[in-house]
């Protein structure tokens, strides 16, 4: 699974996407959308939150998530400390993995 984001500003109007792939790269969904005003680190989290939502509906086990994020990716590994306005979302993120 890949997740991006788009922000103009921060923070300003903003967009996410992800999609999700199989084993051999093949495209399975793809969903981009507006989120309103946010800064770059809240669309991070929840373009990821979003794609592994999809992933648990979906059934699909132990996805791989890549992202372009290093910042977002230890916050949810529990190597960096997380802002208080991300701690929601980012525990979301890894009760849902």
């Amino acid at each position: 699974m890949q997740h991006r984001w788009a922000v103009r500003g921060n923070p300003s109007a903003s967009s996410i996407s992800f999609v999700v792939r199989d084993e051999e790269g093949e495209l399975i969904y793809a969903r981009a959308k507006g989120i309103g005003i946010a800064t770059n680190m809240e669309a991070e989290a929840l373009a990821l939150l979003e794609a592994v939502w999809y992933c648990q509906q979906k059934d699909l086990k132990e996805p791989i998530i890549e992202t372009d994020s290093l910042v977002l990716k230890r916050m949810v590994d529990n190597q960096w400390k997380i802002p208080l306005e991300l701690e929601e979302r980012i525990e979301e993120i890894r009760r849902v993995i």
